[in-house]
């Protein structure tokens, strides 16, 4: 009935439903099947971007009018750039992928059809879907999820959500896999040091993935944007120019001041985002919860 179902089904009943799902799973030892695993969320991607194309298409409509009011810039640069920084963080994650390959030898063209598709996904989510709801005058009230726009009783948005389900379900215990075979191949110099160590650090930060989606069912973008800014700065921005510095160093004997002049102007850029998109993040979220 209409008061059961907001008490035992909503957003934050489902982040605890989906930590039953996910958790067991990542917690599974071998990479390859993980990865077999993650290549069945290709379904769901697929159905998604074609549910998105045909309603901004053929539902909204988008009309040429559309085009002339897009504004160059704006000011939700900065929360886009967190986004950004992220995203490049989480491309770094093909390289296990990569060490194992099955052909080696087809890791360049893998990767450069990879990083195609991505840009291909990326480019027709976030303009078609944004231009189809497009409104020069509210554009505060377009959702982080575009999905949000869809009435929930539309049949193709239902199917597309339980894709987005699906979809999280084989990718989180992936990426979860990556950081774990990163940390304790640091740390401990083993990617699978023991059940227990690997059972307690999936479990941290799966509680932490599931404690942001349960205080902030709705402002997920703005969790995503923070954490890219605080975080893919360090990983996309330092940690690089520092492994250049260091490998000029040895290689020359020096490093040479325009050398480091252009890198660092290359850190103060994102440094220059993550303040910039943590700013502008914290400043629309209190804009939302003054509006709740």
């Amino acid at each position: 009935t209409g008061d059961i179902y907001p008490l035992y089904w909503n957003i934050r009943v489902a982040s605890l439903l989906v930590f039953i799902i996910v958790f067991p799973i990542s917690n599974l030892k071998s990479f390859n099947t993980l990865v077999k695993i993650n290549t069945l969320g290709i379904i769901s991607i697929v159905y998604t971007i074609l549910f998105i194309l045909y309603y901004s298409l053929f539902v909204d409509s988008i009309t040429l009018d559309t085009f002339k009011t897009i504004p160059e810039y704006n000011k939700h640069f900065f929360a886009l750039a967190g986004m950004m920084c992220i995203s490049f963080y989480i491309h770094s994650l093909i390289i296990p992928i990569l060490k194992n390959a099955k052909n080696p030898k087809n890791n360049n063209r893998n990767v450069i059809i990879g990083f195609i598709l991505v840009a291909l996904s990326y480019s027709i989510v976030g303009s078609v879907a944004y231009l189809a709801s497009f409104d020069e005058n509210d554009l505060n009230n377009i959702p982080q999820d575009f999905l949000q726009i869809i009435n929930g009783s539309n049949i193709g948005a239902i199917i597309a959500r339980l894709a987005l389900l699906f979809q999280l379900v084989t990718v989180f215990p992936f990426i979860l896999l990556i950081i774990r075979m990163q940390f304790f191949g640091f740390v401990k110099g083993s990617q699978y040091p023991s059940w227990y160590s690997v059972l307690f650090f999936n479990l941290f930060l799966t509680v932490i993935c599931v404690l942001l989606a349960f205080l902030f069912p709705n402002q997920f973008g703005i969790v995503l944007s923070i954490t890219g800014s605080l975080c893919a700065v360090i990983i996309v921005f330092i940690l690089p120019v520092i492994v250049h510095f260091v490998a000029t160093k040895k290689q020359n004997g020096k490093i040479g001041i325009i050398n480091i002049f252009i890198h660092s102007c290359i850190i103060l850029i994102g440094f220059s985002f993550t303040i910039g998109g943590i700013l502008f993040t914290i400043n629309q979220f209190i804009k939302d919860y003054n509006n709740l």
